[in-house]
């Protein structure tokens, strides 16, 4: 008799332990499941903040970019664009200024600046180079009277502001570069 009330007791289930069999997957299952949910949401509510992120980091990009296109007028090579030419004669150098490019710069640098938005983007020391630029550029043009008209090329008369504004040129040339530098390291 005893042997039968040991048999009957071990096959009778702790009901306790098969509840809990039952019951820990379905849990853990929901808590994974509610898991997911909650990394998820808090993804999905950082996104727009990221997007925000990328799309400022494009439009410092394409500013960087505008504003390096705006080199080819103040660089020292001569080209179709640039604004100063310049003709040796023995040891001599004589700088002129080309008004039709002068306007062209001071035009196109009102839209980089205004027009698009991205003298809010660009550097402080960036736009200070810039429109000191224009402001010789300006000042020589004023004085010529070819603010409006006028292609013929006016002769620089102001000692060094050929060597200035080629120094501008430099110093945009390397603030652009370095300014790419800190974009692409933010990047990494």
């Amino acid at each position: 008799m005893f042997n039968l009330l040991a048999e009957t007791q071990q096959t009778t289930p702790n009901w306790l332990l098969e509840i809990l069999k039952l019951a820990v997957p379905a849990l853990s299952a929901f808590v994974g499941v509610l898991l997911a949910i909650w990394i998820w949401h808090h993804k999905k509510r950082r996104e727009p903040g990221y997007e925000s992120l990328a799309y400022l980091n494009r439009k410092r990009l394409d500013g960087l970019l505008k504003a390096f296109s705006l080199l080819v007028y103040i660089t020292e090579v001569e080209n179709p664009k640039a604004v100063m030419i310049w003709e040796k004669t023995g040891g001599q150098t004589t700088y002129y200024l080309r008004p039709k490019q002068s306007r062209e710069y001071m035009v196109l640098l009102s839209e980089l600046f205004y027009a698009e938005g991205y003298g809010l983007l660009l550097g402080k020391n960036i736009k200070e180079r810039f429109y000191e630029c224009r402001g010789h550029l300006y000042g020589v043009l004023l004085k010529a009277g070819a603010l409006q008209n006028g292609d013929e090329r006016i002769r620089l008369e102001k000692e060094g502001l050929a060597g200035r504004i080629k120094e501008i040129y430099t110093q945009l040339n390397t603030e652009l570069r370095r300014e790419l530098k800190k974009m692409e390291k933010q990047g990494q």
